[in-house]
């Protein structure tokens, strides 16, 4: 008898844990996940869009495109950008668009707001005049100047 009895509670035991283990246990469908919003730490890093060596290969996105619908690929013409952005709100880098006369120093600051990324800088260029969204490893972003929208995405 008393080993039916012990025989008995260590079978309620592991039918009670069993049931315990399957409600708590968790389901193959998995809800959504809310990404962390950046921070200045997670962003800081060395962002380009440049011709990639020889090959027809781009690193990032230059464009511009006209009120008529012509876009023009600025990379393709030799054009390149290097931003690195440090975790203390400083910039740093450079700006060649051969096409545009434009050779510009990237020294200055970048405030995050949210998702967007703002440049400040001693230097007048584009870059400055437009609100970048972060999104992974990039940096995307577009603005109309005189007709004019250029767009530019800068990847790490």
């Amino acid at each position: 008898m008393r080993r039916s009895h012990i025989r008995s509670i260590i079978c309620s035991t592991f039918v009670g844990l069993t049931f315990a283990l399957t409600a708590c246990g968790s389901s193959d469908t998995v809800g959504p996940v809310t990404p962390l919003p950046p921070t200045m730490q997670s962003l800081a890093a060395t962002y380009r869009a440049a011709p990639a060596g020889g090959s027809s290969a781009k690193i990032g996105v230059l464009t511009t495109t006209t009120s008529a619908g012509v876009t023009t690929d600025e990379l393709g013409k030799g054009a390149s950008i290097q931003l690195t952005l440090n975790s203390n709100g400083t910039t740093a880098g450079h700006i060649a668009v051969p096409d545009g006369n434009l050779d510009a120093d990237l020294t200055g600051t970048w405030v995050l707001t949210g998702n967007q990324v703002k440049l400040t800088q001693s230097a007048d260029t584009f870059l400055r005049d437009i609100t970048y969204t972060a999104t992974g490893d990039q940096l995307d972003g577009a603005s109309n100047f005189s007709g004019s929208t250029v767009h530019v995405t800068l990847r790490r």
